[in-house]
């Protein structure tokens, strides 16, 4: 290598993005090791069977890196170092169920990235992208959660179903109302004209009974006014009758004795009497009637 006239010597540093791969079962090199194999807080294992990682060197700290690390692609053990560890302990943190939901896993894999970036800049080394695929778990548990998913999709779907029927009953309870509110629009109607039919009833009924109450009363004074009359026309003849009974007792008492004879007579005018005379046949009868006297004869 050339030689500056300014330098002892000169050394490349590879600038471009690299790429760090997990996968396989055995560490092949430096930037490709082993599967990532993570625990999780329930104490499941979960793996992925491919995970990447995008990093580069930092220009701006190329001497430190040559300090830190030395020539060549030296730097590159870092990443190495710090990755598995730092994913383990970022994606256990969870349980598997909520590691194979996605913005459980994003926000493990975002944290993780935080982390070695952390870790890495003192070195000169910036991670750029972590590409995580699908997590993977024993067929049992794969099972599982798909039945889980299945589970939750159903479980989205009724709650789906429950808000439209809750949309629709309320619709239905508008539309219910809004015919409720019609009729009873309508029977309020009817009820009020029916009260205004049964006021005008009332009314004429009202008017015919007094109309008879009154008729009844003209008749009935009306025949009152005639019992009144009727009574005392008898009154009338009755006082007359006693005035002649007092006039004919008077008259009997001023005649004394020749006066009660004729009182007598006159009692027994038209009476009819039957005689007979001992030399008389038998059975026959004379037949006399007394006669009216006038006078003391």
């Amino acid at each position: 290598m050339p030689v500056a006239p300014f330098a002892q010597s000169v050394e490349l540093l590879d600038k471009r993005p690299k790429t760090f791969r997990m996968e396989g079962d055995t560490d092949k090199a430096t930037g490709h090791q082993r599967q990532l194999s993570v625990r999780a807080a329930d104490g499941s294992i979960f793996w992925f069977e491919s995970m990447e990682i995008s990093y580069r060197l930092m220009p701006e700290a190329s001497a430190r890196v040559l300090a830190d690390s030395g020539p060549g692609d030296a730097f590159e053990r870092w990443l190495g170092a710090y990755a598995r560890a730092t994913l383990c302990d970022e994606y256990g943190r969870y349980e598997a169920q909520e590691i194979a939901n996605l913005n459980e896993s994003q926000t493990a894999r975002d944290e993780a990235r935080r982390r070695l970036n952390e870790f890495l800049e003192p070195h000169g080394v910036v991670v750029l992208q972590i590409a995580t695929p699908k997590p993977k778990f024993d067929r049992d548990y794969e099972k599982a959660i798909y039945d889980r998913k299945i589970a939750n999709q159903e479980v989205q779907k009724l709650a789906a179903q429950g808000d439209q029927l809750a949309q629709e009953r309320g619709q239905r309870l508008a539309k219910i109302e809004k015919e409720k509110a019609i009729q009873l629009e309508a029977l309020t109607g009817t009820l009020a004209e029916k009260r205004l039919n049964a006021e005008e009833q009332e009314i004429q009924v009202r008017g015919a009974a007094e109309t008879f109450a009154i008729e009844r009363a003209i008749e009935a004074e009306s025949r009152r006014s005639e019992l009144l009359a009727e009574a005392e026309g008898i009154l009338d003849r009755a006082a007359k009758e006693a005035e002649g009974l007092a006039a004919m007792v008077d008259a009997i008492a001023a005649g004394g004795d020749t006066a009660v004879r004729l009182a007598f007579v006159e009692r027994l005018k038209g009476v009819e009497f039957r005689l007979s005379t001992p030399d008389e046949k038998p059975g026959v009868q004379i037949v006399a009637q007394a006669a009216p006297t006038k006078g003391a004869e």
